[in-house]
């Protein structure tokens, strides 16, 4: 799964290469940015397309990564409450086995005596035995 994982990647990177490449022109060429915002007006010199589209390729990962913070953080708290919450209820368990131990006595904890009980099963006379009614 790793190598068609990293196959696919590379697949990727060089579609958007070959992309890039026979788009020279278009992303070559320079164009000024201008920002209103009704109460403020922006001016970005020309920059090239390319500029444009990395800057706004970062921010959106930028974005993508406080996003995922916080659920990271969330992630990580209830984690740790839940591991607190193991803790504990393996240390229960472990304080009941002991009670467990102590009330079956220290008979209980040597090795089990197991008791042969006689076959109960019965076989079907032979037949010299059966007798016809």
């Amino acid at each position: 799964m790793k190598k068609f994982k990293l196959l696919l990647f590379f697949l990727i990177v060089i579609f958007l290469g070959l992309v890039g490449y026979q788009n020279q022109g278009f992303f070559m060429a320079k164009s000024p940015l201008d920002i209103n915002l009704f109460f403020q007006k922006y001016y970005v010199p020309s920059l090239p397309y390319v500029f444009y589209f990395g800057l706004f390729f970062l921010v959106g990962l930028l974005l993508a990564y406080i996003s995922g913070f916080s659920k990271r953080l969330k992630d990580k708290k209830t984690i740790k409450e839940l591991n607190n919450s193991l803790d504990s209820h393996l240390a229960t368990l472990s304080n009941l086995k002991q009670e467990l131990d102590t009330l079956k006595g220290p008979a209980a904890n040597d090795e089990t005596i197991v008791l042969e009980q006689p076959d109960t099963t019965q076989e079907e006379p032979a037949e010299s035995e059966k007798t016809i009614n």
